[in-house]
């Protein structure tokens, strides 16, 4: 499978989580399902939009230890990094904006292909990621939110009389 359609596939998970959105587990996660959802969202969103902006002629490799882990690893460890302003959900997290999200990011990785090679954004943690190491960290990233959320779920409080 390929990483565009693996993270097409991911997306598609998301939504099956809609209906838990307000769902919280703070012995998991402080934040809610459906914050997950939409941080998630709004990375690829974020990360697609930046690539879209970037000149490819002004790309500059550059050596980063954290990348190499983390893409090595093929994982983030949970609870190491803050996510960066710009990757917040702005309000309480509701289904119409998940799901606006999710419609949008649809003809954004319809055209994915069309994008220079060497498109690239500056990431905060991991420094300049080309086109192809967007996808990866964008695969990377969902599936740790993905996995969060399943967390959540597995272990729901039961409340019993």
């Amino acid at each position: 499978m390929s990483k565009l359609s693996e993270l097409t596939s991911q997306i598609n998970l998301l939504q099956n989580y809609l209906q838990d959105y307000e769902e919280v587990n703070p012995s998991i996660s402080q934040a809610s399902i459906g914050w997950h959802m939409e941080h998630s969202l709004i990375v690829i969103e974020k990360m697609i939009y930046g690539l879209e902006l970037s000149n490819p002629n002004e790309y500059k490799w550059k050596f980063n230890l954290g990348k190499i882990i983390a893409f090595t690893l093929n994982r983030f460890p949970r609870g190491k990094a803050k996510a960066p302003r710009i990757s917040l959900p702005k309000s309480e997290p509701n289904i119409e904006t998940i799901q606006l999200l999710i419609q949008n990011l649809g003809s954004k990785l319809e055209n994915w292909n069309n994008l220079p090679e060497k498109s690239f954004i500056l990431h905060p943690y991991f420094g300049p990621l080309k086109k192809d190491e967007v996808l990866k960290c964008l695969v990377i990233h969902t599936k740790h939110h993905l996995a969060i959320i399943r967390d959540i779920i597995k272990n729901r409080q039961v409340l019993t009389k």
